[in-house]
């Protein structure tokens, strides 16, 4: 005949799963404590005729610098603009190029006998550059198209502002991980303090009735009881702007071995909080503690809950329902108070 093999044995307080939150704490402090430094804004006019071309800019290669180029042109009302941006070098080569259409558009609206002005644009764009080499370049500014909203050609003068940002990090896809991290670690730590085995599930108007529903053999390690429940008024009892809205009340939680027996009890401290809901009577939450119990070996037991059926002044409140969770092979991230019984439960 061949053995029953042992079942394996957990530890029931496993904090290791918990590092890998320093990943995403890692990334929340770069972003956090990224280094950003602007440079003053740089005002210039352009006009339809000639092209302009800037002083300067010093594009700093380094292996986490980002530098961004913030470009804003500053538009008449009711016109539009195509502005031709090229990046050239030392040498007067063009490294980069990119085109820009803009506008700004004003006037009044009218809704449901209401109206109102409004002023909108599309005047401003930003590019980011990681160079591979530290140098020099210029930004040549040209005017492909400065018109009207009607269409008509325009020939005043356009002023352009533009200046540079320097991140230490890529703040853009350091949240893009970031938020993937946080999805990985949810679903990681879920898989890891999830294995529980539901024992006793239920709402039951009397859980000490159906008790023997909780009888099956537990194994080592802990058990965690959950429990919610609610009170109502007994017929004729309505409730009274001076009543009180909290009760506190006993929860006697018994565990009983395979023959029946008691082998430990817990008196729980329970509150009975006042709820009221539109269009629904005035009733009464139970709020109690989450409960561990702590088992050495596997044990046949069966646990039995107690509550009083009547509660307040002349009985005015009822038990209405119990919803029971109770279950075995729970494993924690961190030490939880356990209840552990003279005969090792």
């Amino acid at each position: 005949m061949q053995s029953r093999p042992a079942p394996k044995i957990r530890r029931s307080v496993q904090p290791l799963p918990l590092l890998i939150l320093l990943f995403p704490i890692w990334l929340l402090w770069l972003l956090v404590g990224r280094e950003v430094r602007s440079s003053s804004p740089v005002q210039i006019n352009l006009t339809h005729e000639q092209a302009v071309v800037t002083e300067p800019l010093r594009l700093v290669a380094d292996g986490d610098k980002v530098t961004q180029l913030n470009i804003q042109f500053l538009l008449p009302i009711d016109t539009s603009l195509s502005l031709s941006t090229e990046v050239i070098d030392a040498k007067g080569d063009v490294i980069l190029h990119f085109d820009k259409e803009g506008w700004r558009e004003t006037g009044t609206w009218y809704e449901d006998g209401y109206s109102g002005t409004y002023d909108e644009s599309d005047d401003d764009l930003a590019i980011r550059l990681k160079p591979l080499n530290t140098t020099d370049v210029r930004l040549r500014f040209g005017i492909d198209s400065f018109q009207t909203l009607a269409g008509k050609p325009m020939q005043a003068n356009v002023p352009v502002r533009y200046w540079t940002k320097n991140y230490s990090t890529n703040s853009g896809a350091l949240w893009m991980t970031l938020g993937a991290t946080l999805i990985l670690c949810f679903f990681f730590l879920n898989l890891s303090y999830s294995r529980e085995r539901i024992c006793w599930r239920g709402k039951f108007e009397d859980p000490q009735c159906d008790s023997s529903k909780s009888r099956m053999v537990y194994d080592q390690g802990l058990i965690k009881l959950v429990l919610k429940g609610s009170f109502g008024f007994v017929k004729g009892f309505k409730f009274r702007f001076f009543d009180a809205k909290n009760y506190r009340i006993k929860v006697v939680i018994s565990i009983l071995d395979s023959m029946g027996i008691a082998i430990h009890e817990v008196s729980q401290n329970a509150l009975l909080c006042y709820r009221k809901e539109d269009g629904e009577d005035p009733w009464f939450e139970l709020q109690v503690s989450e409960l561990f119990f702590r088992l050495k070996s596997p044990k046949e037991l069966r646990f039995r809950i107690s509550l009083p059926e009547l509660v307040g002044k002349d009985n005015r409140l009822e038990l209405d329902t119990v919803e029971v969770d109770l279950r075995d092979r729970v494993i924690v991230p961190l030490p939880v108070q356990a209840q552990i019984g003279r005969a090792h439960v």
